[in-house]
């Protein structure tokens, strides 16, 4: 009988959605080719609702000491937080970025790491508060 009850829960359990994916995105950005992060990528936004940054980002870096600081620009101050290198290989990771007050600003993929602009590759990315 205890089996039967544990089939019976496991065919009640539902998938659910990540934060990303139930969240809106109030600035997003994709290319399949991608496009090289090189001395800065900037993306402005309006409307962001106030509340906690989080941004899921499909880059890829190649080299061991390469970054990418993702840096939300508004009203003259800043909050930023770092992707780390992937040797390569194409990922996606959902970061969180700071508090944010509601407005306008831009939302920057920075080079870091090292002082060449090269390796460093965006697809996409989603901007949403958490």
């Amino acid at each position: 009988m205890p089996a039967l009850a544990l089939l019976a829960t496991a065919a009640l359990v539902v998938p659910t959605a990540t934060k990303a994916e139930a969240a809106t995105c109030v600035r997003s950005w994709s290319a399949s080719a991608g496009d090289s992060v090189g001395s800065g990528l900037g993306f402005s936004y309006s409307g962001w609702p106030g509340g906690n940054a989080r941004v899921k980002a499909t880059y890829k870096i190649s080299g061991t000491v390469k970054s990418i600081r993702v840096r939300m620009s508004q009203g003259g101050t800043s909050t930023s937080t770092t992707l780390l290198g992937t040797s390569g290989k194409k990922v996606t990771k959902d970061v969180a970025v700071g508090y944010r007050n509601k407005g306008n600003g831009t939302l920057w993929f920075e080079p870091r790491g090292d002082s060449t602009t090269t390796g460093r590759t965006l697809y996409s990315f989603c901007l949403y508060r958490s």
